[in-house]
């Protein structure tokens, strides 16, 4: 179901009394992500993405991370569903964020 992470991480984040913010969708273009990226870790304290940071064609988070010089603490997991799981940190402004790439699968994101 199309952009069915997006409502039910949003949920989650609610539910456990979280402020979430939405940022709504980057396409798959480099562009949009750096884009809704730079917004997200300068209003934010820990920033989801959802998809994005498995093999494919589109995966472009982790090598965005590196260009930014984010640091990649782990870019996979022991767990199925939800291998391609990432973990980084970025020091904006001499303040430490945090963000976790999710993979796109609805199950593995949820795990």
């Amino acid at each position: 179901i199309h952009d069915s992470n997006r409502h039910m991480l949003l949920a989650a984040l609610r539910g456990l009394h979280f402020e979430a913010v939405d940022l709504g969708i980057a396409r798959d273009c480099k562009e949009d992500l750096e884009a809704q990226l730079h917004c997200g870790l300068r209003s934010a304290d820990v920033v989801l993405t959802s998809g994005g940071v498995s093999m494919g064609e589109f995966d472009f988070i982790k090598s965005w991370i590196l260009d930014q010089k984010g640091t990649i603490h782990f870019g996979r997991v022991s767990m199925k569903p939800g291998k391609p799981t990432t973990f980084a940190t970025f020091d904006i402004d001499g303040t430490s964020r945090l963000m976790f790439g999710l993979p796109g699968n609805p199950c593995s994101a949820l795990v």
